[in-house]
């Protein structure tokens, strides 16, 4: 039976490596020497430092093989002396008194006696558990269900769940030290967007590129569908981070026609990556008691992503996008600071495509200069056989000086990105209600738009081979392989 020795130790607050542990000790009011350093400060018995260290142990890690004989686990296995080094950084000296002080208290067991390993033993190995993310999980299904089945609007309980889920937001980063709150823009990470529609005929290109503002910016309002981040009749700028990524996501037929614009960004804004969340690491103590759900929430945004990127077929998009609708509002107009948008990964581009959302008030487009009255041309490119000149052009015949008056809207109703649908709310009372004015977010590059012609389209798969057997007797009961 292992021997502990019973003369009590005291570890100093200096004598700990864990910041949120060695601060709670400096305010002790107990001082005694230290046993390991000599200095006379606050601190805790080893004792009562073990004893805190087995309660952490129980609710993070759980025992395993070794190391050697499962090399292939994906999970990191730990000593026991590299996991007491993990939960409160202790010196070598002091981490073998509390390790054989543990295998002491715990070699008095029954679980531990007739030859089971003592979980303090010398050769014993850890690996964490799975954190536990099922109280927001279960937050989230029981927040969908009511949206889907109860309360649509004026929910009581959607604040406070998502404040759990979002709280900090401006705090998390990667592992690689990246911001899950990105600022794009003037200065930030990314200074352009795109955009992408299918024209289906000639005659759609034509009109596409009479008015590339109005018809490859937002849609106005009365034509606005409900989609992943937004309801209907709410504008909202859906693109991607390259042509591909936004050309993709419309999942244009072969033999269809694709017309990509790019915005330019002109004034700095902020959005969430959600691709981000899924590579956040926790910062923390196993000694704060918030940390286990931490580590919970954590587990729960990367699910979350994988929910919100998968995509949804028209049949049940009404009742499927609510949730991240809320979601959307929640960080668009609830938390502090507002947000401009999110960032998601694509579903429709294997590896790393990023589709963006900009919310309706960094979705206003600045309108282009092309005078009231201006007639257009078009050269959609020579193609036979023999050649492909690949350029479309555009000739604008502007107005004589007689013709030109002052710019009106089209017929069908006001453009959201050219003329007032976003224009600042008139009075303070306004401002209260509607919120805060919309500024001028994008600029399109006229000469940057393309027509792209779709010949084929290829596919990411998975491969599964069916095997037909006939089942007989003689053959053991499928069981849970059937589906």
């Amino acid at each position: 039976m292992p021997e502990f020795e019973e003369e009590e130790k005291w570890v100093c607050h200096g004598c700990i490596g864990d910041e949120y542990l060695k601060e709670e000790l400096a305010k002790g009011e107990e001082i005694r020497e230290c046993s390991y350093c000599g200095q006379t400060q606050p601190g805790i018995s080893l004792e009562d430092l073990a004893e805190r260290i087995d309660e952490i142990v129980d609710r993070y890690f759980r025992r395993t093989e070794s190391e050697a004989e499962w090399g292939w686990r994906e999970t990191a296995t730990y000593s026991v002396e590299e996991m007491l080094g993990e939960i409160a950084e202790l010196e070598e000296e002091i981490g073998e008194d509390v390790r054989s002080y543990l295998e002491a208290k715990h070699t008095g067991r029954r679980d531990y006696k007739d030859g089971i390993q003592n979980p303090f033993d010398e050769e014993a190995c850890y690996e964490r558990m799975p954190p536990n993310h099922w109280p927001y999980t279960e937050s989230w299904d029981l927040l969908k269900r009511s949206l889907r089945s109860n309360v649509r609007f004026f929910h009581k309980n959607a604040k406070d769940v998502l404040n759990g889920f979002f709280s900090g937001l401006e705090d998390l980063q990667t592992y690689d030290g990246e911001n899950a709150v990105r600022s794009f823009g003037p200065g930030g990470d990314v200074q352009s967007v795109y955009r992408a529609r299918i024209a289906e005929t000639k005659k759609e290109i034509r009109e596409f590129l009479t008015s590339p503002c109005l018809e490859l910016g937002p849609p106005p309002p009365d034509k606005t569908p409900s989609g992943r981040m937004n309801a209907a009749g709410i504008p909202a700028f859906y693109g991607g981070l390259s042509e591909d990524v936004c050309v993709a996501e419309v999942r244009p037929p072969v033999g269809s026609n694709v017309v990509v614009a790019r915005f330019e960004i002109i004034r700095p804004i902020r959005l969430l990556d959600f691709g981000r969340l899924k590579k956040i690491v926790v910062k923390g103590s196993y000694f704060e008691p918030d940390f286990e759900y931490r580590l919970g929430r954590n587990v729960f945004l990367s699910r979350l992503v994988n929910e919100i990127k998968q995509p949804v077929t028209p049949a049940r998009e009404e009742r499927e996008y609510l949730a991240t609708q809320v979601v959307a509002e929640y960080l668009a107009l609830v938390i502090d600071p507002q947000l401009d948008g999110v960032i998601f990964p694509s579903s429709q581009i294997d590896g790393d495509g990023e589709n963006v959302v900009l919310f309706p008030r960094a979705s206003r487009v600045e309108p282009d200069s092309t005078p009231v009255g201006t007639t257009f041309r078009f050269g959609l490119g020579t193609h036979s056989d023999f050649d492909f000149e690949g350029i479309v052009t555009v000739w604008e015949i502007p107005p004589t000086p007689t013709e030109e008056g002052p710019r009106e809207e089209p017929a069908s109703g006001p453009s959201p990105i050219s003329s007032d649908f976003f224009e600042s709310p008139e009075n303070d009372e306004d401002r209260e209600f509607f919120g805060p004015p919309r500024e001028t977010t994008l600029r399109m590059d006229l000469n940057g738009i393309q027509v792209w012609e779709i010949t084929g389209v290829t596919y990411a798969r998975d491969e599964r081979r069916v095997k037909r057997r006939r089942e007989n007797e003689e053959e053991e009961d499928p069981g849970d392989m059937l589906l």
